[in-house]
């Protein structure tokens, strides 16, 4: 179960969000809809632990942090740095956070997720739900 409660999230003197409270079941599938400008990214930004906020994230009961849950975030632009190849773009996480790639895992994943044989391609060479 995910739980947000009394979340605020602001930038400088704005509030964006304030006392959110959501309680969301396992397996569910949630989807997050409003206009430009109404919060939905910076939302996900806090859940991903990369905005600061006020009240309470957590995971199956536990707080959820950067060190305690890994959670990932897709933005719409992806993030994909162009120069890299697929398969360079998706070991770049754990490089970055100078954590041991476990191969086998990234081969099962890339596998379940169809990209086995795309991992030599460039960003621009991709469509976009590969890139995504």
């Amino acid at each position: 179960m995910f739980e947000l409660e009394h979340l605020t999230i602001g930038y400088a003197k704005r509030q964006v969000i304030t006392d959110l409270s959501l309680t969301i079941p396992e397996q569910t599938i949630l989807a997050i809809l409003g206009p430009s400008g109404s919060g939905k990214t910076t939302l996900l930004n806090a859940i991903a632990g990369l905005l600061p906020h006020s009240g309470g994230i957590s995971l199956n009961g536990k707080p959820v942090t950067p060190k305690q849950a890994t959670l990932a975030l897709v933005p719409q632009d992806y993030g994909l740095l162009p120069w890299k190849r697929v398969r360079q773009n998706i070991e770049l996480g754990a490089k970055l956070k100078g954590q041991k790639l476990d191969t086998k895992k990234v081969q099962q994943l890339c596998a379940t997720l169809e990209l086995t044989d795309i991992l030599t391609r460039y960003p621009s060479q991709l469509s976009g739900g590969q890139k995504q």
